[in-house]
């Protein structure tokens, strides 16, 4: 049935009842009886009997129809039940026989709006207009017709959503909360809130499966077993490697504030550290919560209700340090946060979508999904219907892919918040993303080299953004590239070579190979890119350069040759002077870093050592190169 068909048939009832009321309604006082079934129901529903409360105050009107006072309590019954449809129908009727109380024309608009008639809201809230003369009540009311035509909108442009998932291993009669995926996309991160002798208690929990492709995943488990917690524990992510986990916790004796942000570093697949707190720059005296690490392991997002913000909660980031710190936080800005609230931030893979809660107008009511591109967008957009709808959105999580969506929401079957997962429309998906895994070993020995900085630089549309993991115990690590992207990798370890190169999209994963370091071998340094057929320096080279300049600063005794080569296209006199200009501009590049004269030399051989044969294009590619050799 369509929505104007739903709206026709709430507007007939609405008349009949109301012409049927005013027409028996002249009663002045209620009856005895009605009374008594009244006090009956008003104990009940104090009680929080409601199941009773209905039957008897439904007995009630039965009795005596049109007893004002029974009417407004089996509103609120039905408003506690959630049954908002009857309410708002309730309340209508109700001021239709008592002309006086127009103000529950106001109350059954926002109650419309609660169950998504829209449309019945707005003529809900232009029959409060036509009774209300003062200017602030006016404004009230019209702001909310008008976010009902704005919802509506939303509705009428509804875009279908495909594959739809309920994980009846991950759901229970519990409320359950997405929280992160991770970046291979088998293990499944939420927070299960349940009542523990009264009280809402929250754990961490994760989901495993062996294939992404399965929508049902295998397993199940507690964190808070491996954690050893005992408290309020939920809302976790994990950094790219999966080798931290951020996650919040409430009233713990090291906490600082009502609920603070802590992380735990995996030991082993089935142990964490013990948590630590994330200290004063970042945690509060208040509220944070809900943390979101960016998938290159150096941005945490969360939200907190501090002061210095914008609204009631806002979202908040800080920034890993080199030092293995946090920087002090700071709000994302009041081009995302507003004067209402902002909540579970979620920033995909891709490293500039950014998924985010809130309940400011231009929604559907409740608290609704919102997105933005960090680096184009200044507005926020909502994700419209059905994604949305008349009740709370509160998580968003996308995979690398950006082709399939999680999201907590309230299973009408059980009235409990639970997680679905579907295939993403078009219109809000992110930046398609992969993520590859890779490992540094020794290129001699074969052994991982484990805890070493790997950096890569993406090249796209003029910019230059930095990547930074680490590889792990194991020597593995885990980057997340965007699909259009283009990728460098450098990486610097104690006792190696240098080593750059271009990340292929087409492999399945990255293998670094570090050469022991050699006095007198050369290293390639792939990054470092030159304008064609110039000496003129890409942009996309100076990330790589920083790197060498740094690396000279912390080893104050190492000293290089640059070498330049070319291929053998053209006059070899031409490519011995453009190789010698190439490698002369690094040489000028370093020394206006502040590496000194006396630790370096320049020299060009043209294409007189070539690395591979001439005959084929990817073969002078590699010819193309600069080297420096440690003397």
């Amino acid at each position: 049935m369509n929505v104007i068909a739903k709206t026709n048939i709430v507007i007939i009832t609405v008349i009949i009842a109301t012409l049927t009321n005013t027409t028996l309604c002249a009663q002045p006082k209620p009856s005895r009886k009605a009374q008594r079934l009244y006090n009956e129901a008003l104990a009940d529903f104090h009680n929080n009997d409601l199941n009773n409360a209905i039957l008897r105050v439904n007995d009630c009107l039965a009795t005596d129809s049109c007893y004002i006072d029974a009417r407004l309590l089996k509103a609120d019954i039905l408003t506690s039940l959630k049954q908002f449809k009857d309410a708002a129908v309730t309340n209508i009727n109700t001021a239709a026989i008592d002309t006086t109380r127009v103000s529950l024309y106001l109350n059954a608009g926002r109650q419309f709006m609660r169950c998504g008639e829209y449309n019945s809201a707005a003529d809900a809230f232009n029959n409060y207009l036509n009774h209300v003369k003062v200017k602030s009540k006016r404004q009230y009311a019209d702001s909310l017709r008008n976010a009902c035509i704005i919802a509506q909108k939303f509705v009428d442009s509804k875009y279908e959503i495909t594959n739809i998932y309920f994980d009846s291993l991950i759901n229970t009669n519990n409320d359950e909360f997405i929280n992160a995926l991770s970046s291979d996309e088998t293990t499944l991160f939420f927070t299960r809130r349940h009542s523990v002798r009264g009280f809402a208690n929250e754990d961490i929990m994760l989901a495993k499966r062996e294939d992404i492709n399965d929508n049902q995943f295998d397993i199940t488990e507690s964190i808070n077993d491996l954690l050893t917690l005992e408290g309020n524990e939920g809302a976790v992510t994990l950094s790219p490697d999966g080798s931290i986990m951020f996650f919040t916790a409430c009233g713990r004796e090291d906490g600082m504030g009502s609920c603070d942000l802590y992380y735990s570093k995996r030991l082993s697949e089935h142990r964490w550290s013990t948590p630590k707190n994330l200290g004063p720059s970042v945690n509060s005296k208040y509220w944070e919560s809900q943390p979101c690490m960016s998938s290159d392991g150096r941005t945490l997002f969360f939200s907190s209700n501090r002061p210095g913000g914008y609204g009631e909660e806002d979202i908040w980031f800080t920034r890993l340090n080199d030092d293995g710190t946090f920087s002090e936080a700071e709000n994302i800005g009041n081009h995302i946060n507003t004067e209402f609230k902002e909540l579970s931030p979620f920033i995909h893979f891709d490293g500039v979508t950014l998924y985010f809660s809130s309940d400011r107008p231009n929604g559907l009511g409740g608290l609704d999904l919102w997105m933005i591109n960090l680096q184009y967008d200044t507005v926020a957009t909502n994700l419209g219907y059905p994604i949305n709808d008349f009740s709370d959105q509160m998580n968003f999580v996308v995979s690398p892919s950006g082709k399939r969506g999680y999201i907590s929401t309230v299973n009408g079957l059980s009235d409990n918040y639970d997680i679905m997962s579907f295939d993403i429309p078009e219109v809000v998906k992110p930046v398609p993303t992969v993520c590859k895994p890779g490992v540094v070993i020794d290129a001699s020995t074969g052994n991982p080299i484990s805890d070493v900085r790997i950096d890569l630089t993406e090249y796209n549309d003029g910019t230059i953004n930095g990547i930074v993991s680490n590889s792990d115990e194991y020597g593995q690590f885990i980057v997340c590239l965007k699909t259009s992207g283009s990728y460098g990798i450098t990486v610097v370890a104690p006792d190696y070579m240098f080593y750059s190169a271009l990340i292929e999209h087409d492999t399945d994963s990255i293998v670094v190979r570090m050469q022991p370091f050699e006095i007198g071998k050369p290293m390639i340094i792939n990054n470092v890119q030159f304008e064609y057929d110039s000496y003129e320096l890409k942009s996309e080279s100076f990330p790589e350069l920083n790197r060498i300049v740094k690396m000279m600063k912390d080893n104050a005794t190492l000293s290089f040759d640059i070498c330049g080569h070319t291929d053998n296209a053209g006059e070899d006199s031409y490519n011995q002077k453009l190789s010698e200009k190439r490698a002369q501009t690094v040489y000028d590049y370093l020394v206006r870093m502040g590496i000194p004269a006396s630790r370096l030399t320049y020299k060009g051989f043209g294409a007189t050592k070539p690395i591979a044969s001439n005959e084929s294009e990817e073969g002078r590619s590699l010819n193309r190169r600069t080297e420096i050799i440690p003397r």
